[in-house]
């Protein structure tokens, strides 16, 4: 949540109660809408349709003055489990290829 008043954060959590209180520290911090939203689904689903939207987003051609400079950090939450979503990154922007610069 602090990240959030710094740069755009794109936070899930699949278990209901850990996205309960996420939304409430959001609110409880004040973070605004447009900085930051939240979700409460799979990761792999997470990861192919709102992360991959977000991505094309930020490839539209109103958007690409500062794509230079963009950096993207994932974090997630159990490091242990973070290699077996390898495979979901490998041609996750295939179909928006036309998007990106």
């Amino acid at each position: 949540v602090p990240a959030a008043k710094k740069c755009r954060v794109i936070a899930n959590d699949l278990n209901p109660e850990s996205f309960r209180w996420l939304q409430h520290n959001v609110k409880m911090n004040k973070i605004k809408a447009e900085r930051m939203s939240c979700h409460n689904l799979d990761a792999r689903k997470f990861l192919e349709t709102i992360f991959v939207q977000e991505l094309a987003s930020l490839c539209k051609p109103e958007n690409r003055e500062n794509l230079s400079e963009l950096e993207i950090h994932i974090t997630m939450n159990l490091p242990a489990l973070a290699v077996t979503f390898i495979d979901v990154f490998q041609g996750l922007l295939s179909p928006h290829e036309d998007r990106i610069p």
